[in-house]
């Protein structure tokens, strides 16, 4: 059985995230000898030394796993080449492990995630009905924020004695991160700390609570205007054409369902100031129903991108200047989303008036001189990446929110910090 060395700095991390962590990368080897990366929810197994993942039965993994069986899987590190762990060792399919509506400490890690993308627990285990079951052989990463190597190239910190296949059915603890109160943000030109403008807090604040919204007032769905919802849809190079799903309310009929290029887009609202919303890995466009509703009660436009690519976000961004009427767009981009909101700015600068990016990290010394602001929890090994992108980005007006708790991109949402992340958000929408 494997075993991490707690006593060490680095494994007491490795620990932590393992047992903390919402997102990680399993890499499996297809049959042209191709790594292939994937984003996973995972639940770690202390007492069984595995990894416990759960995927749909036809997706390409499997495969890949039935045939290969090698595998990788690692954790997001800082940005800067820091806190990096790295697994390795082989999968299978495990038939009999119980469905993950059966597996209590899996439920609770990913009961805000199950929500966010429209699902009960129940559905999500039928969904994704397949369990693979990881056991690491080696571990290795960085301690000290990357300067020491760890691991198979430093000090062992797992042991790995031909082992047996674990128990099927074991389990372990795990629970889902959670905020504090405080937040602080830090001006990267100079790292001075300024407090959030009481214009967006309150405004945050109301459309949290419901406050100033009548009962009776229909659902933006229906109010959306003719050139930007009902009847449009975008193709890459920005004309209007007929498509069937233009104009289809979406979950709980709210936001307007559009064809935008070979995709899908949700759009609330109307409005000058416009924002297109990507996504994390584990979520959907109308996992953002809730902030894209306060940012069309708060006079602006949303859309939210169903593929997060960087094609799919710039078709986002025409379709908002050229049927919404919107004159001014901000990218929003969390986690995996963030890649294609980085890509985006950079293709078409001068299509983008501001960049906020949610847990996430990239390079930034080739964006424009817009209005860019870099959010993580404390808690997360992002964080200091974001104080590192604020301080490097071009412009004057770049900001680093950093918010207490672990919470991770979209997930700060549903904490204590989720109306200040609003506030923040609906602040650069009204001066861009």
């Amino acid at each position: 059985m494997f075993t991490i060395d707690t006593s060490t700095d680095f494994g007491a991390r490795v620990a932590r995230r393992l047992r903390h962590e919402q997102i990680g990368w399993l890499v499996t080897v297809d049959g042209d000898g191709t790594p292939q990366p994937s984003p996973i929810w995972f639940l770690w197994e202390k007492d069984a030394g595995t990894l416990l993942i759960y995927s749909r039965p036809d997706a390409p993994k499997m495969g890949n796993i039935a045939a290969n069986p090698r595998v990788a899987l690692h954790l997001d590190g800082d940005g800067r080449g820091g806190d990096i762990v790295v697994l390795t060792g082989s999968a299978r399919h495990d038939e009999d492990a119980p469905p993950a509506d059966a597996v209590p400490a899996y439920v609770e890690k990913y009961r805000e995630g199950i929500v966010r993308i429209g699902m009960e627990p129940e559905s999500m285990a039928a969904a994704y009905s397949a369990a693979i079951r990881v056991t690491p052989e080696e571990l290795r990463g960085h301690c000290r924020g990357g300067a020491v190597p760890c691991g198979s190239t430093g000090r062992r910190l797992m042991a790995a004695a031909a082992p047996a296949p674990p128990p099927a059915r074991r389990r372990a603890a795990g629970r889902s991160p959670a905020g504090d109160e405080g937040a602080s943000r830090e001006d990267g030109m100079n790292g001075s700390r300024v407090g959030p403008r009481l214009v967006g807090i309150a405004l945050a604040a109301a459309l949290a609570f419901g406050v100033g919204q009548s009962r009776n007032q229909p659902a933006l769905a229906r109010t959306q205007p003719a050139g930007c919802g009902p009847g449009s849809a975008a193709t890459p190079g920005g004309a209007a054409t007929p498509a069937a799903v233009a104009g289809t309310p979406a979950v709980g009929d709210s936001g307007t369902r559009v064809q935008l290029g070979d995709g899908e887009a949700l759009v609330w609202g109307d409005g000058t100031a416009g924002a297109v919303l990507a996504h994390g890995a584990i979520y959907d466009a109308a996992s953002w129903r809730p902030q894209a509703e306060a940012i069309a009660e708060a006079g602006a436009v949303a859309l939210a991108v169903e593929n997060t690519s960087a094609a799919a976000i710039l078709d986002g961004v025409r379709f908002l200047r050229e049927r919404c009427g919107v004159e001014t767009v901000t990218l929003i981009g969390a986690s995996a989303g963030a890649s294609g909101a980085f890509e985006a700015a950079r293709i078409e600068p001068d299509a983008v008036d501001g960049l906020i990016i949610l847990s996430a990290s990239g390079e930034v010394g080739d964006l424009g001189e817009f209005p860019k602001l870099f959010v993580a929890s404390e808690g997360e090994g992002i964080a200091e990446a974001a104080r590192r992108m604020a301080e490097e980005a071009p412009g004057s007006e770049n900001e680093a929110l950093i918010l207490p708790g672990d919470a991770h991109a979209q997930a700060i949402f549903t904490t204590e910090q989720g109306s200040r992340l609003l506030a923040a958000i609906l602040e650069r929408l009204e001066s861009s």
